[in-house]
C-alpha cells in the first residue's frame, strides 16, 4: 500500500551476517526504536538498531503523524477510572513529547515539513463527552477551549480546541535519525537471550535489550499477548480539497483529518484486527466524496495499532525477572508523543536515572478499573486459541496458534487474536509472528 510519506526515500541498510557487540540493540526501526537509539547514542552508547524488513516500513510509516498530546477523550478515562494524579502525569509527559519535537527539529535543522497547528476532538451528536473532557484537563492545569465552528466540510456539536501541537512527515524526520544510527535492515530476531538477540544470520550480544517492536515478539515473561490487541482503519490521502487550519478526531463516529500540503489526510474508523474485514477502499471513497465531493484519492493504505487494556502505553522493564530487557508497546494510536517519550523514559532507566513518568508507564502496573477490558482481550485470545485446534495447520498463526481469518480486501491472512498478518504466500507482514505460514 503507498502512503503519503512513501516518496521519501531511506537508504538501504546491510543484513546482520555475523556476530557483533555493542552496549545496547534496539530491536524494531521504527519511530519508538529509532528515537531511542539515537537518545541511548547521544547519551554515549554503542547501539545497534535490528529491523525485521525495512527501516519504517510498519506502523510508524503508516501513521498520520499527528504530534499532539490530544489523545481522544483519555484524560477523563484516566481520572475518572485511576486518578485526578494519573491524568496530570499522562498530560505532562505528552506535553513535554510535543514540545521535545519541536526543539530537536529545530535545533537539528530537520526538514519534515513539521507545521504547528491546533489539535481538536470534535463531536458530531453530543458535546457533553467533550465538556466533561475539558472540565478534566481544567482541573489538571492544561488549556484547551470550546469552539462550535470549524474548517471542517460538515457540521458540528462542539470541539475541543488544543493549541500549538503540531504534524510533519514521519518518514523525512526519520531519515535524518536513522542516518545517524548503525542500522541491520532485514534482521528478524528469531530468539532473545539474557544479553543476545539473535537473527538467522547473527546475533547481537548486549548489556542492554530494547524491543521496540510494536507489538511484543516474545511471550513469556510479559504476557503482553494477554493485555493488549490490534485495531486497524482505512487511511486516505485526497487532493483537490481546502486546506485545514488544524488537526482533527472524532470521538463519536467521525473521521480523522489533517492537512498535509495541497491534500487532507483522512483516517477511517477502527477495528479489531482479524475480527472485521477492514472497510474496503471504495466504501471509504464514498465516505469521503461526501465529505469532499471535489476530492480525488491519490494514496490508499491502513493504519494498526496496539491497544493496550488500561489505555496508556507499556513503556519499561519487559518483567521483574528480566532487568535488562525493556518494552515499548501499546500506543493506542499516538505513536507521535509516545515514542518521543518512551526514548526519554528508557534512556534514563538505563542511565539509573529519576523520571518522572516511569511509574505511570510501567508494563508491571495494575489497575483494578481496567480488569473488565483486559478480561475482553483475554476472552479473544482463548476463543481464538480455541478455533485454531480445529483449523488446518496452514491456517494457524504462528504466534500462539490462532485461527486466521482472510483479509479480501488487503489480500492477508490476519490473526484476530494478536494481529499478526501474512501474505497470501504465507511471509509474514507484520508480528508478533516471526515465522511464515507453510502454504502449500
Amino acid at each position: 500500500m503507498d502512503t503519503s510519506w512513501g516518496t521519501v526515500k531511506i537508504q538501504q541498510r546491510p543484513q546482520l551476517l555475523r556476530n557483533i557487540i555493542a552496549d545496547a540493540v534496539v530491536i524494531g526501526a521504527g519511530l519508538a526504536g529509532l528515537l531511542t537509539a539515537y537518545e541511548l547514542q547521544n547519551r554515549g552508547m554503542n547501539v545497534v538498531v535490528l529491523e525485521a524488513n525495512r527501516i519504517m516500513s510498519g506502523v510508524s510509516g503508516h501513521t498520520t503523524a499527528k504530534i499532539t498530546a490530544q489523545h481522544s477523550l483519555i484524560y477523563s478515562r484516566l481520572y475518572d477510572k485511576i486518578n485526578e494524579s494519573a491524568a496530570k502525569r499522562y498530560a505532562m509527559a505528552n506535553l513535554s513529547a510535543v514540545e521535545k519535537f519541536k526543539q530537536l527539529i529545530e535545533k537539528e535543522n530537520i526538514e519534515c515539513a513539521m507545521e504547528i497547528a491546533p489539535s481538536y476532538l470534535y463531536a458530531i451528536n453530543d458535546e457533553r463527552s467533550l465538556e466533561n473532557e475539558s472540565e478534566v484537563l481544567r482541573k489538571i492545569g492544561v488549556n484547551t477551549s470550546m469552539v462550535y465552528d470549524t474548517d471542517l466540510p460538515f457540521k458540528i456539536k462542539a470541539a475541543l480546541k488544543l493549541d500549538f501541537q503540531a504534524q510533519f512527515n514521519p518518514m523525512m524526520f526519520a531519515k535524518y535519525i536513522s542516518d545517524k544510527l548503525r542500522i541491520y535492515e532485514n534482521s528478524r530476531v528469531l530468539q532473545i537471550e539474557p544479553n543476545y538477540a539473535i537473527c538467522k544470520n547473527g546475533k547481537v550480544r548486549a548489556n542492554y535489550i530494547v524491543m521496540a517492536t510494536n507489538y511484543p515478539i516474545i511471550n513469556y515473561p510479559g504476557m503482553y499477548f494477554m493485555r493488549q490487541h490490534r485495531e486497524q482503519a482505512h487511511v486516505e490521502e485526497v487532493k483537490n480539497v481546502p486546506k485545514l487550519r488544524g488537526m482533527y478526531y472524532g470521538i463519536d463516529g467521525g473521521n480523522s483529518f489533517r492537512s498535509f500540503g495541497d491534500a487532507v489526510v483522512v483516517s477511517g474508523q477502527s477495528h479489531r484486527t482479524g475480527k472485521k474485514v477492514l472497510q474496503n477502499s471504495e466504501e471509504f471513497k464514498r465516505e469521503t466524496g461526501y465529505d469532499y465531493p471535489s476530492g480525488k484519492v491519490c494514496h490508499s493504505w491502513s493504519a494498526q495499532d496496539c491497544m493496550t487494556h488500561d489505555g496508556i502505553p507499556f513503556i519499561g522493564r519487559y518483567s521483574i525477572h528480566s532487568p535488562n530487557l525493556f518494552v515499548i508497546s501499546g500506543f493506542n494510536k499516538w505513536g507521535m508523543t509516545s515514542s518521543m517519550l518512551a526514548s526519554e523514559i528508557i534512556a534514563d532507566m538505563i542511565f539509573d536515572k529519576a523520571n518522572d513518568f516511569e511509574k505511570l508507564f510501567t508494563p508491571q502496573r495494575f489497575h483494578l478499573t481496567s480488569t473488565k477490558s483486559l478480561f475482553v482481550d483475554i476472552g479473544q485470545s482463548v476463543v481464538g486459541l480455541g478455533f485454531g485446534v480445529f483449523t488446518k495447520k496452514e491456517r494457524k498463526c504462528t504466534h500462539l496458534g490462532c485461527r486466521l481469518k482472510e483479509n479480501k480486501a488487503e489480500g492477508t491472512w490476519d490473526c484476530p487474536c494478536h494481529g499478526s498478518k501474512f501474505s497470501k504466500d504465507g511471509e509474514v507482514i507484520s508480528g508478533p509472528a516471526q515465522i511464515p505460514l507453510n502454504i502449500r
